[in-house]
């Protein structure tokens, strides 16, 4: 039977935000560094719903059972940090499918040993319920595959605030705003998380790291929605990329329309995204009565990774009116030099007749 205190709701307050807020990131899904965010707060929402509801349970196989699954959003949180970072930063060279893979390593140790403590007690050599203040909680002693666990998972995120601080150093005046938040956000909780693996904890018991997590994802909120985490481009050169008159498509990899200027959104109807993605380079596109002029780019990260395609129609139907006035003039011009010809040869007859 759960027993919900004002320790578990917090908890689960916390698990509804990184909730949201993965929602949201998966709704930027496309964006660089957007899919890693979106499992980053997954895993912190599981871990953050399962041990609320760990703190309001009374049962010591219940709880270890919580305890475990709640270990599939724990072990993952590191592996997902650095692999955001990475995007994020576009650092990103080392991130092949063998190395992810490998990334997951210590994690699926971790969830094995956990699952199977009860056999060789080396994650967790013992634990136990106490009674504080009313309160019950799970009393842990770690074991060595406990620090293991920690140990990989303070290099993961050690590497992800390295990664990020390299992006600082080389970014303006405007994007470090942006990263600066970001290494804040996240350096919150895990500092926190530290205090709490040497000790420094309520109770002497609980683990407050998913309600630091809670902060992080106030203070990712505020990057997300209010200074636009997920904008590639300055605002300079968004204001130049809504003003210009060619239409402009950016596509992801996928193929899927990620942004359009004003110019480009008064064409979509007519064009249809099935016949833009079969547009070729350096093609004449005509649509009802104009003309428009197709270029396509391949878009890269400055490490040389392709992320997408930009699709540039320019409106060349005053220019192509002209060539066709040029042309049908050259054409009657030449009409009447024949003409003109034809007409002197057969005086030239005339007077040779006579």
């Amino acid at each position: 039977m759960l027993t919900f205190n004002l320790h578990s709701l917090l908890m689960i307050v916390a698990s509804v935000l990184a909730l949201t807020l993965g929602l949201y990131a998966w709704s930027k899904r496309y964006v660089v560094g957007g899919f890693p965010l979106s499992l980053l707060m997954a895993s912190v929402s599981l871990w953050s719903l399962l041990y609320g509801l760990e703190l309001a349970s009374k049962n010591l196989e219940t709880i270890k059972l919580l305890t475990a699954v709640s270990y599939l959003g724990i072990s993952g949180l590191p592996v997902f940090w650095v692999v955001f970072a990475a995007r994020y930063t576009h650092l990103d060279n080392w991130l092949k499918p063998l190395t992810k893979l490998l990334l997951f390593a210590i994690p699926a140790i971790t969830i094995l040993a956990i699952s199977t403590n009860d056999l060789h007690l080396l994650f967790y050599r013992h634990r136990e319920l106490v009674t504080i203040n009313s309160h019950v909680f799970q009393k842990l002693s770690p074991g060595p595959f406990w620090w293991l666990h920690i140990a990989y998972s303070y290099l993961l995120v050690l590497t992800g605030f390295y990664l990020l601080l390299k992006m600082y150093s080389g970014s303006d005046k405007a994007k470090r705003k942006h990263v600066l938040l970001l290494i804040i956000g996240g350096a919150l909780p895990y500092c926190v998380n530290i205090a709490y693996v040497f000790g420094f904890k309520p109770y002497g018991i609980l683990d407050i790291t998913p309600i630091a997590f809670l902060w992080m994802g106030i203070i990712l909120s505020i990057s997300v929605f209010s200074l636009k985490l997920f904008d590639i481009a300055p605002f300079a050169m968004e204001r130049l990329f809504s003003s210009m008159p060619d239409a402009i498509f950016v596509l992801n990899l996928q193929g899927q329309m990620i942004s359009t200027n004003p110019a480009a959104q008064s064409l979509m109807d007519k064009i249809g995204i099935d016949r833009l993605r079969a547009t070729k380079d350096a093609e004449d596109v005509h649509l009802d009565d104009r003309v428009y002029y197709s270029t396509r780019n391949q878009i890269f990260t400055p490490t040389f990774k392709q992320m997408g395609e930009l699709i540039i129609l320019r409106d060349i139907s005053a220019r192509k009116h002209a060539e066709n006035e040029l042309i049908k003039a050259n054409r009657e011009l030449n009409e009447a030099i024949d003409l003109a010809n034809s007409l002197a040869a057969e005086a030239e007859d005339c007077q040779g007749q006579h």
